[in-house]
């Protein structure tokens, strides 16, 4: 079975981010540290996960952000 993932690159002047779904468990890892360790407060993780819960799929993908 191949690995599938989806990608996406967004850009601000200098900075780039880099964000990878991977079929998984649905963790999110930022610059190599939890969601939760890099955004403490709620309403911004829950701002990160959006699109995810808008479209219903939740807990089906990883998410790795490199920025």
């Amino acid at each position: 079975m191949t690995d599938r993932y989806y990608y996406g690159t967004g850009k601000r002047k200098t900075a780039i981010a880099r964000v990878r779904l991977v079929p998984g468990n649905g963790s999110v890892v930022v610059n190599g540290r939890p969601l939760e360790e890099h955004l403490p407060l709620s309403p911004l993780q829950a701002l990160v996960l959006e699109p995810l819960r808008v479209t219903n799929r939740v807990g089906e993908f990883n998410v790795i952000v490199k920025a």
